[in-house]
Formats: structure tokens, sequence, C-alpha cells
């Protein structure tokens, strides 16, 4: 009997030490809470923007919830616990109005009989509404909701509509509140530019030259492209560096600036790029400008039959048939292929035919 009233005892003070460990335990760390709200994120790419809401998805429960559980004619938070925030990568115009780039908290002021009115705040971080402050507002607008299909718990839907807008709904309860964004897609690409030279291409001159002589064919931040072919210029001076950085300094009035670079250009120049500026000017047939070119070319590489044959097409294009046979014999010296050869002389003996 001793012996069980022993063992008793010992049991029990076994399962109060269980007990006190556990709850020591559960003081230390806790278990993941399952959240009434909870978190949610959705994008959408428009052109070539980004387009991000971040917010809490609380659920109607059976609940009444415009004019009762967010009331009317009050700023609502947009969800639960901190700021939905929403951000652009580039400029956008919401229902009509311009909203530049960066990241807002999102807020609503519905109203019974008439339209609401949608707050891009400057301040995403606050919780909830706490610390609000108006004249940090970056766009007011007054949009009228429109009757949807229930939505049990909030939800923000993207709807393509082509490539350069889409329309983004809040969705709760019975309600659909609709915004029409849209994007410049030549201003869009440009901020795209921007980021993908800051996170990878800032040492690859070949993108940053490709990028700066868009800018210059759309007249986009031509201060910022400057600076791509700058880097460009110091990691690979050539040709096409130079003159791109000389055309875009001539864009922005500092033709002083501009003025010798070009004339280096024309220096570090290859037979490559003189032979494709001269083809240029010969497919626009611009013969009497193409001429010069060539002849840089020959001076440059002076045994390459190439930039002789090049510079008697041009002049034969001209119309000066006696500086064109000199040219082509120049050629002919220096052609080692059979058929080239052949193709020249050819050209030779109808010339002096004439």
């Amino acid at each position: 009997m001793l012996v069980t009233r022993l063992f008793r005892s010992f049991c029990l003070a076994i399962l109060a030490a269980l007990c006190a460990g556990a709850s020591e335990v559960q003081a230390q760390s806790s278990l993941p809470a399952l959240r009434a709200s909870p978190a949610a994120s959705v994008t959408q790419t428009v052109g070539f923007t980004d387009v991000t809401v971040e917010f809490h998805r609380p659920g109607v429960k059976g609940r009444d919830i415009f004019g009762s559980l967010v009331p009317f004619g009050k700023m609502w938070r947009v969800g639960a616990n901190q700021n939905t925030t929403i951000t652009f990568q580039a400029p956008v115009s919401v229902n009509g109005q311009e909203l530049p780039a960066g990241t807002y908290g999102f807020k609503l002021i519905p109203f019974r009989d008439r339209p609401w009115t949608v707050v891009f705040s400057g301040q995403s971080n606050l919780w909830g509404n706490m610390g609000y402050d108006k004249s940090r507002d970056a766009l007011r607008l007054e949009v009228a909701p429109e009757m949807g299909d229930e939505t049990e718990r909030l939800n923000f839907e993207f709807t393509p509509i082509d490539d350069s807008s889409c329309t983004l709904a809040l969705q709760w309860a019975d309600v659909n509140l609709p915004l029409l964004l849209e994007v410049d897609l030549n201003e869009s690409r440009f901020f795209a530019l921007e980021d993908l030279i800051e996170q990878q291409g800032s040492d690859d001159p070949a993108l940053l030259l490709s990028a700066a002589q868009w800018a210059i064919e759309t007249n986009q931040g031509l201060d910022v492209a400057l600076g791509w072919v700058e880097m460009a210029v110091a990691q690979n001076k050539t040709f096409t560096s130079l003159g791109v950085q000389a055309q875009l300094l001539d864009l922005l009035g500092r033709s002083d600036e501009a003025s010798p670079l070009k004339k280096e250009a024309w220096i570090v120049a290859t037979e490559e790029d003189l032979s494709r500026v001269g083809g240029q000017l010969m497919s626009n047939r611009q013969y009497a400008e193409a001429i010069p070119i060539f002849q840089l070319n020959v001076r440059k590489s002076p045994e390459s039959w190439k930039s002789y044959d090049q510079l008697a097409e041009a002049y034969l294009k001209s119309g000066d048939e006696v500086s064109a046979m000199d040219a082509y014999a120049k050629a002919l010296k220096f052609a080692s292929d059979e058929g080239t050869r052949e193709r020249i002389a050819k050209t030779l003996q109808e010339l002096k035919g004439n």
C-alpha cells in the first residue's frame, strides 16, 4: 500500500513538472496564429510597368459592410491592420489624373449617395489611419462605386484591357470600385531600362548604348541617357559610343562639348565602322557624302581591297569614272579571293571599254 502511494506521488510530481515545462516553453515562444484578415499581394504588368497592391483581406462573415462596419463619410484604411499600399514602377494615369512613380497608402472615404473619395497618400507606412496627414496626399479622386457580385473577402483584381492600360477593381461585399490605370509606353519602358541598368547593366557597354540610342529615338530622359553613355565610353571608347555621346550633347544644347568627341570618334573608327557608315549613305543614295568616308577608310586601311572597292562604287555612282577605275585597280591589287578578283577585273574592263 505504501509502495502504491509512493508511486502515485511520483507520477503526480512528474506530471506537474511536465506541465510547468510546457508553460515555460509556451511563454518563451508562441505558435503561429490564424489571422482574421490574412495578408495578400497582387501584381499586374501594364506596358513595362509593374503595379503592386499589398493589403489584408477581412471577410464579410454575415456583417453589413458599407454604411455599418465601414461607416459612410469616414476614411477607411481599405482592409485591416497596416496601410493598404499600391506601388507604381513608373508614372501612371489614374482615371485620367497623373500620378508619379512610387508607393502610396491607398484609402477610401465611402458615401451613401455620391461618388467615393479615393486617396493616394504619400504616407505608405501608417498603421491604419493613425498619424494620417491630408497635406501629404499625392492624389484624390471621386469614383462612383458599382454593384458587383458578392465577394466574401476583400479583393483587388486587375482586368487587362490593352498593352498600355488596365482596370484595377476593389471588390468587397456587393461593391466593385473600378480605377482605370494607363501608362505611356515609352515613359514606362524608360523606367524599366533604368531599373535594369541599375540592377545589372552598368558594366555592359552594349546595353548602355542600346538604351541611350532608344532614349534619343523617343526623346526620353536624355540627361539620364548621357550618364549611361558616359559609363559606356569609360569602359570602351569606340566610334559608336563617342558618336552617341556627341549626339546627346548636341540634343542637350552642349554642342561645344560634342565637337571634340566627333573628331575623336573618327580617329578611333575601325574599318568596319567606316564601311558601315558609308554603306548607309550609299543606301540612301548620298553618294557624295559617302566618298569622304570611304576615302578616310582607305587612308586608315591602305591595304584593304574592300575599302577601295566601296570607294570605287561611290565614285562610279556619283559619275566620276576616272577615279572609280583608279580605286578599282587598287582593290584588284589587294584582293585575294578569286571570285572577287574576277568581278573587279570585269568591272574595270567594262569601264575601260567605255
